[in-house]
């Protein structure tokens, strides 16, 4: 018997989770950024976790958006398609 996914699990809401999760630790980054500010840290650092706040935040919300779109996109072809019939 094939192993199947649960009908309220599909491609757009793995793609949203990983979104979160890459954006969360984009916004890990910030905060060690933002952290060095006051302590007179390395420049290098700093600028080397900032940097990496805005990618990881960037490209996470970039698959937030994408992962909804698709889910919608999808929900709705699907009932389009239940509703045309056989």
């Amino acid at each position: 018997m094939p192993v199947k996914m649960p009908a309220w699990l599909d491609l757009g809401l793995l793609v949203t989770g990983i979104g979160a999760l890459l954006a969360f630790i984009g916004f890990l980054f910030g905060s060690a950024a933002v952290g060095q500010t006051g302590s007179g840290g390395n420049f290098a650092t700093y600028q080397g976790d900032l940097e990496t706040f805005f990618v990881l935040t960037g490209f996470g919300l970039l698959l937030i958006v994408g992962g909804w779109i698709f889910r919608v996109v999808d929900a709705t072809r699907k009932s389009m398609r239940k509703a045309a019939g056989p």
